[in-house]
């Protein structure tokens, strides 16, 4: 007998905290929606489930103003009528750090328990298209059903809704149902029971189409819908009109237990990230909406995972401070509401984006504090020979050598001039005044505002200095002596006399600056790369290979008529490049040399009132761009500052890569994805156009086996694009005057917000500054024998000591090391419970690598186990001598790994 279809309706309401209004007046809706939800799931015995939307915080934001509430709430979650969890809010997968959404799962699940319990299902229902690796963070959360709709249909050749997607690690899985026709395909019904009828039948039809079982679901919710107490009145009536059909009061995991009964063992696998338009958007333009909010949120985001965490970690396992974990813990929570889709897109009225500005400020502030405070009592384990010292923490898991640049303080009668660095035996280091200046300084040793409220008027110098190897989670101390005391101070004070420039001095000292800067009037070099500003044009010469990239760095500006989910450009768009002007040299030593190009660009003034295309009427717009090269760098740093001037435009900056690049390889959430440029998708009939624009997290590559350009930054500049003649462009910043509008042609003719403005996005007269570094490889970014660039924006913490001291610990000396520098790090973080300490790290490439972890004997751990993503302990690692842990890595996977102490165990 044929299997009579079962149609799950599934009661639930999507919970935006923050869009199209602020968060208080969506929390005055939240309340009375709540309430209205508890006398109906309390009230009615045949209202059997409601889905709170995969999160907890929309609960835990009633339960602010109706904490008397909570006991409802949990006996409902006991009783499985009220669904909630595993995420703590629904974020977005490309714009959150990848360690960011493991926490917002993990505490997602933590508070979810303390209610009653989780859904065991992944629900990413409105994420703007979903990355390659989630079905391995998904299992190691014990998740293996994940339920969405942006990006899936189309991509991979996928066809049905429902299929197996794996992770690029070979092993994890997951069960996807896709909701093709969105989370709202049942939401807002009419009053008219025969009208839902009609909704009902055409949405067996549509469903039909995709489904591969007899099992089909109708979502009877939509954004910020209240629930309908006669859901159980509207499945009987359908059920008796629609008799061929079975209609049942349904929940995402029962719905997922129908599908697996009927499933046929053959059903399809695919692998990759899901982006896509057949039937969804995935809203491209969100990489480049509100820019400097995705700055200040990741500049807080960073702070918080990979300095804070870190050193806190390791002065708490030195057990010369306490782990500040209601303080970090409260950084958290803040950060998980800037990780919310609709903020972290950009894609918001401007109220959100002052509130979400304030609560990055407020992260950045918790996690800075606790950073420095940690990072000065981890230096101060060190030993100090000098009267006068500058230790260097070293927040990250690689070890640094370079050219840093940091600031020093002097006696207001002292001159900086006086004095020279020094390493651990004495011997110059080399160095360079940047800038000296007078100020009155308010802080303590410890670089924060602990006590001198008075303050005190010091001489505070800018240095830049060749370092050579800061060890990894370690300190470095060097000394600032006067030069008269120097080894090198009777051929130092010689030299003085004969010339003026203290600068000019350090190619002629005893030790030499290795592989300087050289520089001219319009050139900069050292052995690896040269810099030419000629004839409008930047070319950067690889010295190694001989390749030479000219068209190194230019201007576009392009109008956009577009919203803040989507850029489009108008008719006629007239683009304008820039060929730079005034050249100029404003820094020069044999450590590092800066050369600053101004364009001036005349760009169109905004879009005009019709929308189709720019005015005529131009604005002039400057534009400043600094390219610093350092003695024995491989890199060169690009700084682009500017004022905005215009409407409705896309500024970006271009690089000539060369036509023969076929692909690019992104860093986004745990893994590497390789994308194929000239890659066409036949959507002309999908609701949504395929954008040439990609997402990335910190890096990205362009190039092939024999070399190419590695882009690097801090991770907020999300969006860039490769052109098929040739071109690399990452976005600087996008400006916008409405949330959403209906005229563009690259989506169907369909509304994705309220038709709000947005002035404060077209961010007019607003400063703004972007750094990144661009490495140019003479093979592929994989065969590097370190990827510690990914952390060249993770900036070692510098603290200033007087007097000597004999510490635990000598300079140069690190705590946590790998043998092998290409597994990188995703947090070092105390334990969510109990005492040990977990430490994330994922291998980006397709091999397996077997690693060491190196212990300082120090640090007594004498213990490890391999995790889940919930810390719980899966397996035990064996301590070897020595205090080594033998760590293998799958390819593409990523390992957690709990260090911790056994009592009365030697280490």
């Amino acid at each position: 007998m044929k299997r009579k279809p079962t149609i799950h309706i599934v009661s639930h309401t999507h919970w935006d905290p923050e869009w199209y209004s602020p968060f208080r007046e969506y929390q005055m809706r939240l309340v009375p929606l709540v309430d209205k939800l508890l006398k109906i799931l309390e009230g009615n015995d045949r209202y059997l489930y409601f889905m709170f939307d995969g999160q907890v915080s929309a609960l835990l934001n009633y339960l602010e103003l109706k904490p008397e509430n909570r006991p409802r709430i949990e006996n409902l979650i006991k009783k499985g009528k009220l669904l909630v969890g595993p995420f703590y809010i629904l974020p977005d997968e490309y714009m959150v750090s990848p360690e960011g959404i493991v926490r917002n799962i993990l505490w997602g699940v933590n508070e979810a328990k303390k209610f009653g319990g989780f859904m065991p299902i992944a629900y990413l229902c409105d994420m703007a298209g979903h990355p390659s690796q989630m079905p391995q963070v998904l299992n190691l959360f014990g998740l293996d059903v994940m339920v969405a709709w942006r990006g899936v249909m189309g991509s991979l050749g996928i066809t049905k809704s429902e299929f197996i997607w794996k992770g690029p690690d070979g092993k994890s899985k997951v069960l996807f149902l896709v909701m093709p026709f969105a989370y709202v395909n049942f939401g807002r019904l009419p009053e008219d029971w025969e009208a839902i009828v009609k909704i009902a039948a055409d949405n067996i039809v549509m469903l039909s189409k995709f489904a591969s079982t007899s099992n089909y679901l109708f979502m009877e919710g939509h954004d910020h819908q209240e629930p309908r107490e006669d859901i159980p009145e509207i499945i009987d009536f359908l059920n008796k009109r629609l008799p061929d059909y079975r209609f049942i009061h349904s929940n995402l995991v029962k719905y997922a237990d129908s599908i697996r009964e009927e499933l046929s063992t053959d059903i399809e696998e695919y692998e990759g990230e899901l982006r896509a338009t057949q039937t969804s958007f995935v809203l491209p333009g969100v990489l480049s909406s509100r820019i400097p909010l995705k700055k200040e949120i990741r500049a807080a985001e960073v702070y918080l995972e990979r300095l804070a965490e870190p050193l806190c970690s390791l002065v708490d396992m030195m057990g010369i401070d306490c782990y500040p974990k209601e303080f970090l813990d409260l950084a958290w929570r803040i950060q998980f509401n800037n990780q919310f889709h609709d903020v972290i897109y950009g894609a918001h009225v401007d109220e959100v984006t002052d509130d979400a500005l304030v609560r990055a400020h407020q992260v950045f502030q918790i996690a800075k504090r606790v950073a420095y405070a940690a990072g000065y009592s981890l230096a101060n384990l060190y030993s100090r020979d000098f009267e006068n010292n500058v230790a260097i923490v070293n927040p990250t898991p690689y070890a640094l050598s370079g050219v840093f640049d940091f600031c020093v303080h002097f006696g207001i009668d002292e001159s900086a001039r006086d004095y020279v660095f020094v390493d651990e035996s004495g011997n110059l280091i080399p160095f360079a005044i940047a800038e000296i200046s007078k100020i009155k300084n308010y802080l303590s040793k410890r670089k924060l505002m602990d006590y001198c409220w008075k303050g005190e008027e010091i001489v505070k110098a800018c240095i830049s200095a060749y370092i050579d190897y800061i060890p990894p989670f370690g300190c470095k101390i060097i000394g600032v002596e006067k030069v008269e005391n120097s080894k090198i101070g009777t051929p130092l004070e010689e030299r003085k006399k004969e010339l003026s420039n203290f600068l000019n001095i350090l190619p002629s000292l005893p030790t030499k600056v290795e592989d300087p800067v050289v520089s001219g009037i319009d050139f900069m070099e050292n052995s690896s790369l040269r810099l030419l500003f000629k004839n409008g044009s930047v070319f950067l010469e690889d010295k190694r290979s001989g390749k030479v990239y000219p068209k190194f760095g230019f201007i576009e500006d392009s109008g956009d008529r577009g919203d803040h989910y989507m850029f489009s450009p108008p008719e006629g768009n007239a683009i304008v490049t820039s060929h730079f002007g005034q050249i100029e040299k404003v820094f020069c030593s044999p450590l590092k040399t800066t050369f600053k190009i101004e364009h001036l660009l005349k760009i169109p003034k905004a879009i005009d009132p019709s929308r189709v295309r720019r005015t005529s009427e131009t604005v002039e717009q400057k534009i400043k761009v600094f390219y610093t090269l350092r003695a024995g760098a491989e890199f060169v740093e690009i700084k682009v500052c500017f004022k905005n001037e215009a409407a409705d435009h896309r500024l970006r900056i271009g690089f000539e890569v060369g036509e023969k690049i076929v692909s690019s390889e992104a860093e986004v959430f745990f893994d590497v994805v390789n994308r194929k440029i000239l890659e066409k998708m036949d959507d002309a009939f999908w609701p949504e156009k395929s954008s040439s624009t990609k997402p990335k997290d910190r890096f990205v590559f362009v190039g092939d086996q024999e070399g190419g350009l590695l882009f690097v930054d801090q991770g907020w500049l999300k969006e860039y694009e490769i052109s098929e003649d040739g071109f690399f462009y990452l976005t600087l910043l996008r400006c916008i005057g409405f949330l959403s509008v209906d005229s563009v042609p690259e989506r169907s003719n369909a509304f994705t917000a309220p038709e709000l403005s947005t002035p404060n996005a077209q961010y007019l007269e607003d400063f703004f500054e972007a750094e990144f570094v661009v490495f140019p490889l003479i093979e592929h970014w994989s065969k590097l024998s370190s990827y510690g660039f990914v952390d060249h924006f993770v900036k070692p913490l510098f603290f200033e000591f007087s007097g000597r001291h004999v510490g635990k610990l000598n300079s140069g000396m690190g705590l946590i090391a790998f043998n092998d520098e290409k597994i990188l790090m995703s947090a070092f973080k105390k334990k969510e419970n109990g005492s040990g300490w977990i430490l994330r790290l994922w291998n980006p490439d397709k091999v397996v690598r077997s690693v060491e972890l190196h212990l300082s004997p120090i640090l007594k751990i004498n213990k490890a186990f391999i995790v889940n993503a919930l810390e719980e302990r899966i397996a035990s690692v064996d301590v070897e001598e020595g205090n080594v842990l033998l760590l293998e890595f799958k390819p593409k996977g990523i390992l957690n790994v709990e260090l911790c102490r056994e009592e009365g165990k030697s280490s």
